[in-house]
């Protein structure tokens, strides 16, 4: 289970997305951003977010076994299935 990391201890590595607690009222919100090891910010929807306090790595996605053709473990797998033209 991943757990939250205090910025003050440990940052992310370059581009890593990541889960991050941001400074806010109530006393904390939660966003999905890129760190930028070059610059020091953490970048979510296109806006630097100067008030990150924490931040946590993303679980890996889930895996369709039945899927042959994807084999990509970084990006979730949506399959169609052929004989009932549905996702699965």
């Amino acid at each position: 289970m991943n757990k939250w990391i205090n910025i003050k201890d440990k940052l992310p590595n370059d581009n890593q997305e990541c889960l991050v607690a941001v400074e806010c009222a109530p006393p904390y919100g939660y966003e999905l951003a890129t760190y930028d090891y070059i610059k020091k910010e953490f970048i979510s929807w296109g806006t630097i977010n100067r008030n990150v306090t924490h931040w946590m790595r993303l679980p890996k996605p889930p895996k369709n076994k039945s899927c042959d053709e994807c084999k990509n473990e970084l990006v979730a797998c949506v399959c169609m299935n052929e004989d009932e033209n549905e996702l699965s």
